[in-house]
């Protein structure tokens, strides 16, 4: 039993991901924005509550467990229309998920970030104590704000700022989705969530060839290019149901059950809007539906293509043998 729960808590990102994605409509073309609004209705009309009654008794008490309180109370359900001038999207960056196209296309569509380079100690900005957007590479460069998301005292500060309500965050991104949900957003200020996910084996697979190489990271770990993947994979890799602790907000070593996996898959299906990394493309393009990013944006189309169009998605990914 403890097996299968591990197993069924590792696929969770990825199960409901294809759930989600499933269930929307045939892909209807980027231009057509009419017809992208006619998607997301159709699909939150088919995300009401279904009917309970058939469900066991133990089915019934996980089911009705509901979703974790810093999503039911902070974050907007999919089943409420975008409004994208009154949401602050928070984007879940899960290592090796796509996270960094994401924000390299967020960049490229001239929208102000918040994530750790807005606090980097070259662009002089690491120890204000008032919020500001600026554009550290010139006119043409992104804008970030002088606040952290990828570490949880840069959140604490950034609250204590008062991020969300400055109203200075086109986006925030982070890997610590209920920290900064639980701290950032209010009854008053709620976040619409977004996240990619990748089939759980990929990418770990990506991770074991990445950090052999990534000498810029903080987990640059050298001495596996000495290693098989599989002594990696049995003997030294320690992530262990990801997905569903960093919902619930646990450590790494803290033990997670079928409760925990059955409220973060509630937690993704009524509150995040999902992205998988073998659609890219057209995860992007739904993301831009909620988010408001239509063709007034003069950049949208130059950015779909720079990331999209040939070879595009080779500029942030690192070659690596496949093993499923």
């Amino acid at each position: 039993m403890r097996t299968n729960v591990m197993n069924a808590a590792l696929l969770v990102g990825f199960w409901v991901a294809a759930t989600l994605l499933i269930s929307l409509d045939e892909k209807s073309t980027d231009d057509d924005q009419s017809s992208s609004w006619i998607e997301v209705r159709r699909s939150l009309r088919a995300m009401r509550p279904t009917n309970r009654r058939n469900h066991s008794p133990r089915q019934r008490q996980l089911v009705e467990g509901g979703i974790y309180p810093w999503a039911e109370h902070y974050l907007v359900p999919l089943t409420e229309m975008p409004d994208p001038d009154n949401e602050t999207p928070l984007f879940w960056h899960i290592p090796k998920s796509g996270g960094t196209t994401a924000k390299a296309m967020y960049e490229c569509l001239g929208m102000t970030l918040v994530n750790r380079a807005g606090v980097l100690p070259q662009f002089g900005h690491d120890h204000d104590e008032e919020l500001i957007a600026f554009k550290p590479f010139g006119k043409r460069g992104p804008t970030y704000v002088n606040a952290d998301s990828s570490t949880e005292s840069g959140i604490l500060h950034a609250e204590e700022l008062g991020l969300v309500p400055s109203g200075l965050a086109d986006i925030i991104i982070t890997g610590f989705p209920q920290f900064a949900v639980s701290h950032l957003y209010d009854e008053d200020h709620k976040g619409r969530a977004f996240g990619i996910f990748r089939h759980p084996v990929e990418r770990l697979v990506s991770k074991f060839y990445y950090l052999q190489i990534a000498d810029w990271e903080r987990t640059y770990s050298p001495s596996w290019k000495d290693m098989h993947i599989r002594h990696w994979a049995n003997r030294v890799n320690r992530d262990n149901n990801v997905y569903v602790k960093m919902l619930a907000g646990k450590k790494a070593r803290d033990p997670v059950d079928e409760h925990d996996l059955q409220i973060a898959m509630r937690t993704l299906k009524e509150r995040f809007v999902v992205g998988l990394t073998d659609q890219m493309e057209e995860s992007f393009r739904r993301f831009f539906v909620v988010m408001g990013i239509d063709e007034s944006n003069k950049n949208r189309d130059k950015c779909v293509a720079k990331f999209f169009g040939d070879d595009g998605l080779k500029k942030n990914s690192n070659a690596h043998p496949e093993v499923i």
